[in-house]
C-alpha cells in the first residue's frame, strides 16, 4: 500500500479462470478483489466470525490474509508474498 505497486500471477492461461481476467492489477482492483472473498460487511455475525479469525475490525485486507480468499463456492484462494502457502494446505483446509 506504501508503493501502491501491485504483483499478480496467475497459475492458469484461461482469463476466466483468473482471479482479474484481463482487468488491470492496480491497488483499486485487488480492493475489490479482497472485498469479493469476504463475508458480507452487513451480516448479523459478523463480530463472531471476525473474532473466530482473530480480528477486531472488518478489513477485507486482513480477512484474506487470515482466509486466503476462500470462499465455499470456488475453487480461488490468495498467496501472499509475505504469508506463503502451499496448494496442499488449501487443499486440505478445502477437502479436495
Amino acid at each position: 500500500y506504501n508503493t501502491k505497486e501491485v504483483f499478480v500471477k496467475n497459475y492458469v492461461d484461461n482469463p476466466l479462470q483468473q482471479a482479474f481476467g484481463r482487468r488491470p492489477h492496480t491497488l483499486d482492483t485487488v480492493d475489490e478483489f479482497f472485498k469479493e472473498r469476504c463475508f458480507d460487511v452487513n451480516r448479523p455475525d459478523k463480530y463472531e466470525l471476525l473474532k473466530s479469525i482473530g480480528l477486531k475490525i472488518y478489513e477485507p485486507e486482513a480477512i484474506c490474509r487470515k482466509t486466503n480468499g476462500l470462499t465455499w463456492d470456488d475453487t480461488f484462494w490468495i498467496c501472499f508474498m509475505d504469508e506463503p502457502v502451499s496448494y496442499e494446505e488449501i487443499a486440505k483446509r478445502k477437502g479436495w
